[in-house]
């Protein structure tokens, strides 16, 4: 009986802990600006927190990190199910919660994509600091999220956000994206 309780004790203790070390969320510091323009002029807009909530941290170093990006509003949803796609491909994920502090209705100046990539590069590094470099990382997003992925590849806003850089696969879904691109896309990703 004695014995039984004492193993009941560990396991549930030492589910707490691969719990929290493989589902933690953390707030961050990002800025605001309105729109590529402006945030490579240096034009950041108003500084807020936002949620980023990681699952499977362990997986980053070894098999890489899976960045999913909010679409054009709030609702996490689709995000949600990406994330859990991903982690069944035994990556490390992270979904970046930028849209709820900022979103008022879809396709507004409230929430931009200058503001998501803003959000990505913070995220990267974030991630570094804290979990190391993932071994690849991989950004998925949506809608307004996928324009923000292009754009996040773009050589001047790369070189200007280094934590860019590390993106190395990147999956732009439901996009809307321009037939022509003028500034150069990085060859990285």
């Amino acid at each position: 009986m004695l014995l039984n309780r004492i193993l009941f004790i560990c396991l549930f203790f030492s589910s707490v802990v691969i719990a929290r070390a493989s589902a933690e969320s953390f707030e961050i510091y990002v800025n605001s600006p309105i729109s590529i323009a402006s945030m490579l002029s240096s034009q950041m807009g108003e500084s807020l927190a936002i949620s980023i909530h990681f699952q499977q941290t362990d997986a980053i170093r070894s098999k890489g990190l899976a960045v999913i990006l909010p679409s054009s509003n709030a609702d996490m949803e689709d995000e949600n199910y990406y994330a859990l796609q991903l982690r069944d491909m035994g990556f490390g994920t992270v979904i970046v919660d930028g849209a709820e502090p900022r979103f008022t209705k879809k396709f507004s100046r409230s929430y931009t994509t200058a503001m998501i990539v803003e959000d990505l590069a913070k995220t990267l590094e974030f991630t570094d600091e804290n979990f190391g470099q993932p071994k690849k990382v991989i950004v998925l997003s949506s809608s307004t999220g996928s324009l923000a992925i292009l754009a996040s590849q773009l050589e001047p806003v790369v070189n200007s956000m280094p934590s860019l850089k590390a993106i190395t696969h990147a999956f732009m879904l439901n996009a809307a994206c321009p037939a022509k691109v003028g500034p150069a896309l990085s060859q990285t990703a």
